[in-house]
């Protein structure tokens, strides 16, 4: 949402206005998720369905909700931060859809595909040395974004993942304190705004 544009005090939220940029989920069934899981369940230990775990896991372990409806439960915190890991790789390399939320927030891990939800590109600082030559790379002008978004450099997030990144202000530069303290970083600060927002002069 444009923090410029849209309006504070008694007309909040009557009034919204996207930030540029801004992609709203469509929605993806829950079945493909969950699928999904169930595969990473037979590969990493610590993780069982609601219906059969212990009720040791239940009492101290984190649950897993898709969607809002509870899925299952990792048997500790670590275990929660490597599913949640795992899951945004996935998520990365094409087996869930692109907007996807992976989040770990308030002991819970939460995966959202429900439809509505306000996402927004960031670059990556992984790939940030690379970016220069993947767009040089792109064969078509208007295709840049989906070019870097295929290979990994883009990803759309949301504001329960997002709190868990630290975000640069500008890849042109380095910010104060390097780049190893940031995970992400805006493709351009001007995209922070909506359309009407960044109209505005500034010196």
């Amino acid at each position: 949402i444009c923090p410029m544009d849209t309006p504070e005090g008694g007309a909040c939220g009557l009034t919204k206005s996207l930030a540029m940029m801004a992609h709203v989920r469509v929605g993806t069934f829950s079945e493909s998720v969950c699928e999904q899981l169930d595969l990473l369940r037979t590969r990493m230990s610590g993780i069982a369905c609601a219906l059969e775990a212990p009720r040791a896991m239940r009492v101290v372990g984190l649950p897993v909700l898709v969607n809002g409806a509870l899925y299952a439960y990792t048997d500790s915190y670590e275990t929660a931060r490597a599913l949640t890991l795992a899951f945004r790789e996935m998520r990365r390399d094409g087996r869930v859809p692109f907007d996807t939320t992976a989040a770990l927030c308030d002991a819970h891990v939460i995966i959202d595909t429900d439809p509505g939800c306000v996402l927004r590109p960031l670059v990556r600082v992984a790939h940030l040395p690379r970016l220069a030559e993947w767009i040089r790379e792109c064969p078509h002008p208007n295709r840049v974004m989906d070019y870097l978004h295929a290979r990994g450099a883009i990803e759309y997030v949301d504001k329960q993942e997002e709190a868990e990144y630290r975000i640069a202000l500008s890849p042109y530069e380095p910010p104060p304190d390097g780049w190893e303290r940031y995970t992400h970083c805006e493709i351009d600060p001007s995209l922070i705004v909506g359309l009407c927002g960044s109209l505005s002069p500034f010196p």
